[in-house]
């Protein structure tokens, strides 16, 4: 079976839907940084011992009953299907991007900056890339490779100068504990997209991202305080910052993000991950004004583009490099 859906030919265009699809979730999902550190700090405030741990069930079960909701009213005989045919593939992703994920993230922004916890949420596409030719066989062209790579050297521009951050130099045995931790963020993200690439060819989006949220969090129940929900609606800020995780970069941006895996290979699909972090910083300058704008912003960005742009020669063919 090839990467492809069956009705979508090799050198059909995939349309601009998914390019859509996945422009808006990168938009959520960067802002999502300096929304989870506003969760985690309240937490903190409150005197949770756990709050890497405490806030993944407060995100992700307000996320679970929407589409537990959408299920029973809409897509009961959906997800059934998908369940009687792949409910390992989808447990198991439930467990790599809920828990996997976010408690390895929460953990590791707990030790350290958000701007480098982007910089190395930024392997996400490396980690795919390399994933996804021993698991799917996906044959990547030098020029991608390449494309990667300079993707990625833009992204440590904005993050090492960009923010004012010191990357390199000594580190802490606290920074490195948590750039270790954060490391496994991506390669949980990285096995659940490939994961999910046979699934998404023959079921749609929405029944996948429900079951998969749905699946994920029942595990993380047990992880649920009291004590949190106070603490998270303790201020108009905090409460907007907890919905829109909840909601918006749970509901709506997971669902945007398997719309694309349907037509693009996970490779090609992760490379757009570089976004991330360029808009996690200048939501924090426009939005949240935990950051300035410097020269090293703008020329990091502009070699971020230029090797997303190397990098998805194939994807804009709408040609995914596969073996049978």
């Amino acid at each position: 079976m090839t990467a492809l859906s069956p009705s979508t030919p090799p050198a059909q265009r995939p349309g601009a839907w998914p390019f859509v699809a996945i422009a808006l979730a990168v938009l959520i999902f960067g802002n999502a940084f300096p929304a989870v550190k506003r969760c985690v700090d309240a937490l903190h405030g409150a005197g949770a011992s756990n709050p890497a741990f405490a806030f993944v069930p407060m995100r992700f079960v307000p996320a679970a009953l929407v589409f537990g909701a959408v299920v029973a009213t809409r897509l009961r005989r959906e997800v059934h299907a998908l369940l009687r045919e792949f409910g390992g593939r989808i447990f198991l992703a439930g467990l790599l991007v809920v828990p996997g994920y976010n408690i390895m993230f929460n953990l590791g922004l707990e030790r350290i900056t958000p701007g480098l916890s982007a910089l190395i949420i930024a392997t996400a596409p490396l980690q795919t890339m390399l994933l996804s030719i021993p698991l799917l066989g996906e044959l990547l062209r030098p020029r991608q490779l390449t494309g990667l790579l300079l993707a990625f050297a833009g992204i440590f521009i904005v993050i090492r100068f960009g923010q004012g951050q010191q990357v390199a130099g000594t580190l802490s045995s606290t920074v490195l504990a948590g750039a270790v931790l954060t490391l496994f963020a991506p390669l949980s993200w990285a096995l659940y997209t490939i994961l999910l690439k046979p699934v998404l060819v023959r079921h749609d989006p929405l029944p996948v991202t429900a079951a998969v949220v749905i699946a994920g969090t029942l595990p993380v129940l047990v992880l649920a305080r009291s004590f949190a929900f106070a603490a998270l609606a303790s201020s108009p800020a905090t409460a907007g910052a907890w919905a829109f995780l909840s909601l918006g970069a749970t509901v709506i941006a997971f669902w945007l993000w398997n719309v694309p895996l349907r037509h693009l290979s996970p490779a090609a699909l992760a490379v757009f991950v570089h976004f991330i972090p360029l808009v996690a910083i200048a939501s924090s300058i426009v939005l949240w004004r935990t950051e300035s704008f410097n020269f090293w912003l703008l020329a990091g960005g502009a070699i971020v583009v230029a090797g997303v742009a190397l990098a998805n020669e194939a994807l804009f063919r709408g040609v995914t490099a596969t073996r049978r």
